[in-house]
């Protein structure tokens, strides 16, 4: 199910109503925030699709798998966002990312956007580490549930609606084979308080985000720890 986010106003941002925009001049259209970052995903994730299935060692090499990290292939707790199982799984995680990524990213800003993105891939590879530590797990689905957890305290009632009724979708295909249920997880839990924080203005964002971002760190660290 793809959600479909209202359109925000410039200068609109989560946790305040939006302020009465003049209308623009006659033939000027209105201007919306660029979205670069959610524009790049989309474009790593087809461009490592493509060269996945072409060099199927870089595809090898880029999954999320507890025994690899643990040599010491660090860049598999990001890179795994990038890449996916087969066409459909990269059609569904790119159709969130065009309309719930593009739209928080108007909200948030490229640069809070950006480390939101991060602490999502980290908090959902951490879940995966400590619950599926050898299942090699890839997409980008924690990254965007990450999204949905941060966007379901700050939206209004109309959107939180569709969070929810699509989080329940989700949770229901987690349950399937196949699908990393921990990586939805831990997504998701990375992203709820930093939604909650930003209810409490921007510095607070601010200050919780590393905090999940070192809490997500530490899960790493320890089912390391006990895999050695």
């Amino acid at each position: 199910m793809a959600l479909s986010p209202p359109e925000l106003l410039p200068g609109q941002g989560p946790g305040r109503e939006a302020p009465e925009a003049p209308d623009p001049p006659e033939g000027e259209a209105r201007r919306v925030p660029p979205t670069p970052l959610a524009y790049a995903l989309i474009g790593l994730c087809v461009l490592a699709f493509g060269a996945s299935a072409r060099f199927p060692a870089l595809h090898d090499a880029g999954v999320l798998y507890g025994p690899a990290v643990a040599r010491g292939e660090w860049w598999r707790l990001l890179t795994t966002a990038l890449l996916h199982g087969g066409p459909l799984h990269l059609v569904f995680n790119l159709s969130a990312v065009w309309t719930l990524g593009r739209w928080l990213e108007r909200v948030l800003g490229t640069g809070r956007f950006a480390l939101l993105t991060l602490v999502g891939t980290l908090g959902s590879s951490a879940a995966v580490l400590a619950a599926n530590f050898t299942t090699p797990t890839l997409g980008i689905s924690g990254v965007i549930l990450a999204w949905a957890g941060f966007a379901l305290p700050i939206s209004d009632p109309s959107l939180r609606q569709q969070l929810r009724i699509w989080l329940l979708q989700v949770a229901a295909l987690s349950l399937l084979p196949g699908i990393s249920w921990a990586g939805h997880l831990g997504g998701f839990l990375a992203g709820l308080p930093v939604g909650l924080a930003l209810r409490g203005g921007a510095r607070r964002f601010d200050l919780v985000l590393p905090v999940v971002a070192l809490a997500a760190a530490a899960v790493i660290a320890g089912a390391l720890l006990i895999h050695r």
